[in-house]
C-alpha cells in the first residue's frame, strides 16, 4: 500500500469512528434528557384538597311550592346569650305508651286544661278569624308553607321541652286527647325545629336588631324575624315574649312585630306568659291582650292556664317552666307540669287555627 492510500485509509477510518462516537454521545445525551424530564412530571405531586376546602353550603331558600309537602329547613343552632341564667331543663324523656283501651271512645272529647277550657285561653273571636283568613291567603300569594311554624321567644322558648316532644313518637301519649293527633302529623317537622328567631334573654325591642340576628344564616343587616320567615317559610309564628321586658313601652315593639308578620302573610299568635317579671301588676301581659284586641290576631292565654297550676307551672327561678318527667297525658303529674300545660295549650290553639283558618283557605 502507497502512503497516499494509507493517508486515506486512516482519514477515513477515523472520521467513521468519530461521527460514530459523536452519534453515540448525542442519542445518549438525548436518552439522559427524556429519562430526566419524565422523572420530573412523575414525581410532581398529585393536589389534595385540603381539610375544610369543601364550599360551605349555601342558605336554605324558600322553595315556591303551594302543596303542604314541603321539607322544613334545616335547624340552626341558636347559642344563649353567655350572661343570661336559664333554669335547668330535664331533656325528653321517652317512654313506652300505655296500650290504647279498645272501648269506643267517649261522644264528649277532654276539651279542657286542669279545667280551663279552650273557649277561656283560646281568644279568637270572629273578627280575627277572617283577618286571619285574609292574611293566611296573603300568605299562600306568596307561598307560605301551610304545614309549618316558626317560634319567637327567648330562653322558655328555647328549651328543649318546647313542643319537640311532639316530633317524636315515643315521647307522648295524647290519651283523651287523641283527637288532637291530626293537627300533630299536619304540622310535622315544625315541633322540634327551633330556627333563628328563638335567643336567650330577648326583648321584644332586640327582635329588629340585627345585632341579635344569627350572623350564621342571616343576611348582613337583617332582623331575626325577617331571617326566620324567609328561611322556614311558615304560615303561622308562635311569639312568646315580655319575660325580659321591662319597658312600659312593650306593646311598641310587639305591634311592630305583628305587623311584619301579617305583612309577610304569616299568622302570629301572641301568648301570655306565666310569670310576673316585670311587677305584681302584670302589665306585659296586659300589652300582649292590648295588642291582640286591637289588631284583631289569635292569643293564647296561657297566664290563665297558669292561674290552675301549682305555682304557676313555674320553677325555682319563677320564671321558667317546670318539665315533667315525660309526656303522659293521662298522667295527673304530668298535667301539673307548666311546660306539659303550655305544650298543650298551644297543641289547641294550632288544632283551632287549622281547622278555622287553613281548612277553609284550602278549601276556597
Amino acid at each position: 500500500m502507497d502512503l497516499s492510500r494509507l493517508l486515506r485509509f486512516n482519514y477515513q477510518h477515523n472520521w467513521s469512528r468519530g461521527f460514530t462516537r459523536l452519534f453515540l454521545t448525542c442519542l445518549i445525551f438525548l436518552l439522559t434528557a427524556c429519562r430526566s424530564a419524565a422523572l420530573t412530571t412523575n414525581s410532581k405531586p398529585t393536589p389534595i384538597g385540603r381539610p375544610g376546602s369543601t364550599p360551605p353550603a349555601e342558605q336554605p331558600t324558600p322553595t315556591a311550592v303551594s302543596t303542604a309537602t314541603g321539607t322544613p329547613s334545616p335547624f340552626p343552632t341558636i347559642p344563649p346569650t353567655p350572661t343570661e341564667k336559664v333554669a335547668d331543663v330535664t331533656e325528653t324523656a321517652v317512654f313506652t305508651p300505655h296500650p290504647k283501651a279498645t272501648t269506643p271512645p267517649t261522644a264528649t272529647p277532654h276539651a279542657d286544661i286542669n279545667g280551663v277550657y279552650p273557649a277561656d285561653f283560646i281568644v279568637l273571636p270572629p273578627a280575627a278569624i277572617t283577618r286571619m283568613q285574609t292574611v293566611y291567603a296573603r300568605g299562600q300569594e306568596n307561598w307560605r308553607v301551610a304545614t309549618r311554624f316558626s317560634k319567637l321567644g327567648d330562653s322558655i322558648t328555647a328549651t328543649p321541652s318546647f313542643l319537640t316532644p311532639f316530633d317524636q313518637p315515643s315521647a307522648y301519649l295524647l290519651g283523651d286527647y287523641d283527637y288532637l293527633q291530626p293537627t300533630i302529623d299536619h304540622f310535622a317537622g315544625s315541633w322540634q325545629r327551633y330556627g333563628v328567631a328563638i335567643r336567650a334573654g330577648l326583648h321584644a325591642w332586640s327582635v329588629f336588631d340585627p345585632l341579635w340576628a344569627d350572623k350564621e344564616w342571616c343576611e348582613p343587616n337583617e332582623d331575626m324575624l325577617t331571617c326566620e320567615i324567609r328561611l322556614n317559610n311558615p304560615a303561622i309564628m308562635l311569639v312568646q315574649l315580655g319575660s325580659n321586658d321591662a319597658s312600659p313601652n312593650f306593646d311598641i315593639p310587639l305591634r311592630d312585630i305583628v305587623h311584619t308578620c301579617m305583612d309577610a302573610g304569616v299568622i302570629p299568635v301572641l301568648i301570655t306568659k306565666a310569670d310576673r317579671h316585670e311587677g305584681d301588676d302584670n302589665r306585659n301581659n296586659e300589652a300582649v291582650r292590648l295588642v291582640a284586641a286591637e289588631e284583631d290576631v289569635p292569643l293564647l292565654e296561657f297566664d290563665l292556664i297558669a292561674d290552675a297550676l301549682p305555682g304557676r307551672g313555674l320553677g325555682e327561678d319563677d320564671v321558667h317552666l317546670t318539665v315533667p318527667p315525660n309526656y303522659d297525658y293521662t298522667s295527673p303529674e304530668v298535667m301539673t307540669s307548666g311546660q306539659a300545660a303550655q305544650n298543650l295549650a298551644i297543641l289547641f290553639m294550632l288544632d283551632a287555627l287549622r281547622e278555622q283558618v287553613i281548612a277553609v283557605g284550602a278549601d276556597s
